[in-house]
């Protein structure tokens, strides 16, 4: 064949594959004209042959689109598009051996080339090319069914990516896209309840930006993200600080993903997804540390009002859940915000230098706390003790960890002489789970005395095997110095089941008597009264009755103290109490003199101690009395505080089922509801109706009290 032949049998060839006419084709002609030209060498006059057949066809195709309507101009232009595209792929394989023998021609390229400048780019066609283009990218945001479009998306790409119809064609589609996002917002945010609920709305932009993903995904990386960026802008940025985040719904945003965990998967998709810009990460970051001081200051503010046990742990509990909040955070794509990390642990150290949180004081008591239940139930260790872990964490950005090394120590040796060192094992737990966050110093007093918690635990493992030994525990102190009882007491007769008690705690002392200066710290009844003695040799000096010792111990701590609340301290009966009071009052020996009150009831009168400083008459020898004295001062004070606590509780029950009452019937009814249980005292009484009053909780007209639940 001549090469004109071969030639116009390739065009041919072409024509036919352009119009799917295959079946006709003679493969065995096509593959001896390719390999006859392979063999001469003239492989780029085959492709040249095979460009002219598409050059014919497209030529032809331009002027049948020149006739077309708008609708039917779109429809043809995909077709033919289409068409191209396929024909391409079946010439590649009809003439398979060109392409093996150069496999570097790029055909698809070359044609997409020929096309466009043949069609796409001639002046005649230009615009209505334009109209399609724009027509085509306003329809595609906000589409139900993008997969629809999938095909014709592809076929636009593929045609104008990288041409010069396809900046018209994305320009086009930014444009549509801040056009959509206009109508979003404003349709949503005109339903009032929508417009005062940013959850609600960012709900709604959150699963727009996940629809228009869709879209999205179709286009390059980079214009990807331009479409994104047009998206959040006109959805979010644009409307932040009038809509979104303005003063009212800011604190509601911080607070819907701060109070309820089950919202934070969507906090994280909304910074994955919608929050992308990085001013807008650091303006939610700064959101989000508005939001834990605004908790925090809530706590302290509390705090400076109450001092009360309940009032530092509510400060704990807040700092931890605070603290939390931050780790959990920290895990978001916000430590991408430069302003998050940049305050991050400043804020941790910050936060707890509030001098109104007392943060150290209150941790040390925290943690007393959860010792305390931890001991008391067992079964709850695990929880207790990840608490305890919490404020560790927490502890270790305090600027004075010293403070609490100080008051730790200090509750722990209050511990020590409230279980009689048997929580010791506890201790070692919590050093080990705190050893990671503090210095050193903190276990050093706990080590010094570890000796004495295992002594004192074997003692008091005897001593619950006596008769009486649910009355008493034991502590053994390092320290030789202690009171010595030198008492001539005995002549007092004692009541029969005090009279055996003391024998008991006598016989089972004298077993200890082979160590000279042992001093043992005796702890009666949850530590109301504390006793410390040093058992020398001297049988004698054991002659004293210890029932006596406790209750004077306990009248000295309270020099103001009844029958009822010596009751109370010792759980002795009160007929009792009284019994050896007025002995030890009589003129046989005067230790102190009893002072009638105004009460009329027997049980209510008050005693006050006058020291008798004769040597010869003083009986009962107590060396660091002051002290001693010093120390129990706090446990009056606590007592104070409970019946506040107590009353304040009571008033509001009675006044939520009443609502109204007069100050009489009030007062009544909280000295009928409380007299098991406490002494009715007018001036904590009245601090307490005061303290409601100025919390608002109650309201005071004249002689008339009210209640608003």
């Amino acid at each position: 064949m001549s090469f004109d032949q071969i030639s116009q049998s390739f065009i041919g060839w072409v024509y036919d594959i352009f119009a799917g006419n295959t079946i006709s084709l003679s493969f065995d002609e096509i593959y001896s004209s390719t390999f006859e030209l392979i063999h001469q060498k003239n492989v780029a006059f085959a492709v040249d042959q095979i460009k002219l057949g598409f050059a014919a066809v497209f030529d032809e195709e331009k002027f049948s689109l020149m006739d077309k309507s708008d609708e039917e101009f779109n429809q043809a232009l995909s077709e033919i598009a289409n068409k191209m595209f396929s024909a391409i792929s079946v010439v590649k394989k009809a003439f398979k051996p060109i392409f093996l023998k150069e496999p570097k021609i790029d055909l698809d390229n070359d044609i997409l080339l020929q096309f466009r400048a043949t069609i796409l780019d001639d002046s005649n066609m230009a615009n209505k090319i334009n109209d399609f283009l724009i027509s085509y990218a306003h329809k595609l945001p906000g589409t139900y069914d993008i997969n629809s479009e999938k095909e014709m998306i592809e076929l636009v790409i593929k045609l104008f990516n990288n041409s010069p119809q396809w900046t018209l064609f994305f320009n086009s589609l930014l444009e549509a896209t801040d056009a959509y996002c206009l109508m979003l917002s404003s349709t949503v945010l005109g339903d009032v309840n929508v417009k005062q609920n940013p959850i609600i709305y960012l709900g709604v932009v959150l699963e727009a930006v996940r629809h228009e993903k869709k879209l999205w995904n179709f286009f390059p990386k980079e214009l990807y993200h331009q479409l994104q960026y047009m998206m959040i802008t006109s959805l979010v940025f644009d409307l932040k600080d009038e809509v979104i985040f303005n003063s009212q719904n800011a604190p509601l945003f911080a607070k819907a993903f701060f109070d309820d965990f089950s919202n934070f998967s969507i906090f994280e998709s909304l910074l994955q997804e919608v929050f992308i810009d990085g001013d807008l990460l650091g303006y939610i970051a700064d959101l989000m540390f508005e939001h834990f001081s605004r908790m925090v200051d809530t706590v302290a503010r509390e705090n400076e009002n109450n001092a009360a046990l309940a009032s530092g742990n509510k400060i704990i509990d807040c700092l931890i859940i605070v603290y939390e909040k931050i780790d959990l955070f920290a895990t978001t794509i916000l430590r991408n915000a430069q302003s998050f990390n940049d305050r991050l642990d400043e804020f941790r150290r910050q936060i707890i230098q509030d001098e109104r949180l007392n943060f150290e004081y209150n941790a040390a008591r925290y943690i007393d706390r959860k010792i305390d239940l931890m001991f008391n139930d067992p079964t709850k260790e695990k929880d207790y003790r990840i608490q305890i872990n919490q404020v560790a964490k927490i502890i270790l950005y305090s600027l004075n960890k010293m403070a609490f090394i100080d008051q730790h120590n200090l509750l722990m040796l209050a511990r020590l002489c409230k279980f009689a060192g048997q929580q010791y094992k506890i201790e070692q737990c919590v050093l080990t789970i705190m050893e990671p966050f503090m210095p050193p110093t903190l276990a050093e007093p706990f080590l010094e005395k570890l000796k004495t918690f295992e002594e004192s635990e074997k003692i008091n493992k005897d001593w619950a095997k006596e008769k009486y030994g649910d009355r008493f525990s034991v502590f053994v102190l390092p320290a030789t110095k202690a009171a010595t009882i030198t008492s001539r007491l005995e002549k007092i007769k004692l009541p029969n089941e005090f009279q055996e008690w003391q024998n008991t705690f006598t016989s089972f002392f004298m077993k200890y008597q082979k160590n000279e200066h042992l001093r043992l710290r005796w702890i009666y009844e949850d530590n109301l009264v504390v006793l410390d003695l040093l058992f020398p040799r001297c049988n004698f000096q054991l002659k004293a009755p210890l029932v006596f010792v406790i209750i004077f111990y306990a009248m000295m701590t309270n020099p103001s103290a009844n029958y009822c609340y010596l009751s109370r301290v010792t759980n002795l009966p009160v007929k009792h109490i009284e019994h050896i009071v007025k002995k030890a009052a009589s003129k046989a020996f005067q230790l102190f003199h009893i002072i009638p009150s105004d009460s009329l009831e027997e049980t209510q009168v008050k005693f006050n101690m006058k020291f008798i400083t004769s040597n010869k008459k003083m009986l009962l020898t107590i060396p660091q009395f002051q002290l001693q004295i010093t120390q129990k001062a706090g446990a009056d004070e606590r007592l104070q505080k409970k019946r506040l606590h107590m009353y304040q509780s009571q008033i509001i029950k009675i006044m939520n089922s009443s609502k109204t009452l007069d100050s009489n019937n009030l007062r009544e009814l909280v000295i009928k509801e409380l007299s098991a249980s406490f002494k009715f005292v007018e001036s904590d009484y009245n601090q307490a109706i005061s303290g409601l009053i100025s919390q608002g909780i109650i309201k005071r007209d004249e002689n008339l009290f009210s209640y608003t639940p």
